[in-house]
């Protein structure tokens, strides 16, 4: 990626419960930047959910992106 790019992850996201529910997921490089949303699925629902990062911020090198719930 080029300084100044985005980095976008879309990911689907699944109540497996029995009761609706509420969840945070965060897109996240560890020490660096992160990005959350909130996410409320009925039981047995699935959606999708795209969160992105900018890398304006960013010096150059590798790095691993995490998303967690």
């Amino acid at each position: 990626m080029t300084n100044g790019s985005v980095f976008e992850v879309t990911a689907e996201v699944e109540n497996t419960g029995d009761v609706s529910g509420t969840r945070e997921v965060t897109l996240a490089i560890p020490g660096v930047v992160n990005n959350r949303t909130s996410v409320s699925l009925g039981a047995g629902e699935t959606t999708n959910v795209t969160l992105s990062l900018s890398t304006a911020t960013i010096d150059a090198g590798n790095y691993t992106a995490f998303l967690n719930t």
